[in-house]
């Protein structure tokens, strides 16, 4: 007899496998499946599936499930902290921290948690600017930089 941790492993092996060889329709199905096996209950198989349709399903299927996942397991925080990661990832920054207030209004006895739930968000918020800067930045200096010698990172054109 197998435990529902066993299920977790098996899963997440044959998803990557599938999302490995473009089967972004069967990962989803295992989704599902795995869902339905485990009970819905595993915050860490929420995260992931939260992850996969960021990734493969866009926007409206990344929150759907963020949503769901939240429903299922209201007291994991890293569930919260993901719903509101994502909604920061699709550019809305109001819904992350509406996300994030109702994270830590459910965390309300738990200073601890509502500390972790701040410095997640936050921190995620705090890279993703570092990340579009950073981007912005090297795209500018190529413009600068010849091609063939780009790779070094010096020689500027005169």
């Amino acid at each position: 007899m197998q435990s529902h941790a066993d299920y977790g492993t098996i899963y997440r092996g044959w998803i990557a496998m599938e999302v490995d060889s473009g089967n972004v329709d069967a990962a989803r199905f295992l989704f599902l499946e795995w869902r339905s096996q485990c009970g819905g209950k595993d915050g860490g198989f929420w995260c992931s599936y939260i992850t996969f349709e960021s990734r493969h399903g866009g926007a409206l299927r990344a929150r759907a499930v963020a949503e769901a996942a939240v429903a299922a397991c209201p007291e994991d925080p890293a569930v919260h902290a993901k719903y509101a990661k994502t909604e920061l990832r699709l550019d809305r920054k109001d819904s992350a921290f509406a996300a994030l207030a109702r994270a830590l209004a459910v965390f309300a006895g738990d200073p601890v948690a509502q500390e972790w739930l701040v410095d997640e968000v936050r921190g995620y918020r705090d890279a993703l600017r570092r990340q579009g800067f950073a981007g912005r930045l090297r795209a500018c200096c190529r413009r600068f930089v010849r091609p063939s010698r780009a790779r070094h990172g010096y020689e500027r054109l005169h």
